[in-house]
């Protein structure tokens, strides 16, 4: 394969994943809840999930904003959903929850979905909330910290990282 087709393939897959995570991603905000629009905070007055925001500006005036203009919430977790997808899988696979909950897909599409796809951290958090909705319990085992490392420690791995990178 030549450079300029790798470059345009590698440009058609992120398109495709950037159209998908955009449609995927749509978050809804109720009435009344404050937003960040372009560094300040807005209020929101309607959302019908489409591109755009009725919202109240800071000059106090109503207007409409683009959602794409809003940042994604950030996932702080130390223990992303991602890590844990087969544990989400299971405890749908075990549920009696409607397929309908689960459009487009199935319940053991979404399950086959879940185990050999690549499901988003976002999507993971739609399965948690239809999973809470029906008081299914999803037992995530404790993990184990790592234990305190030394300076020397650190200081060792640091060099090892670092001629790596050259």
């Amino acid at each position: 394969m030549k450079k300029f087709e790798l470059k345009q393939l590698i440009r058609e897959e992120l398109e495709k994943e950037l159209s998908r995570r955009d449609k995927e991603v749509k978050n809804k905000y109720m009435e009344g809840e404050e937003i960040l629009w372009k560094g300040t905070k807005v209020k929101v007055v309607k959302d019908e999930g489409e591109d755009t925001l009725t919202v109240i500006k800071p000059n106090g005036k109503k207007g409409m904003i683009l959602r794409k203009d809003i940042p994604l919430p950030l996932n702080e977790s130390p223990y992303p959903l991602t890590t844990r997808k087969h544990i989400i899988a299971k405890a749908i696979e075990n549920s009696d929850i409607p397929d309908e909950e689960f459009k487009p897909y199935t319940k053991m599409g979404t399950v086959n979905f879940i185990q050999k796809g690549n499901p988003s951290e976002s999507y993971l958090e739609k399965i948690m909330d239809i999973l809470e909705k029906y008081d299914v319990k999803v037992e995530f085992p404790p993990l184990t910290p790592l234990s305190d490392r030394s300076t020397e420690d650190i200081e060792d791995f640091n060099a090892i990282l670092s001629k790596h990178l050259k």
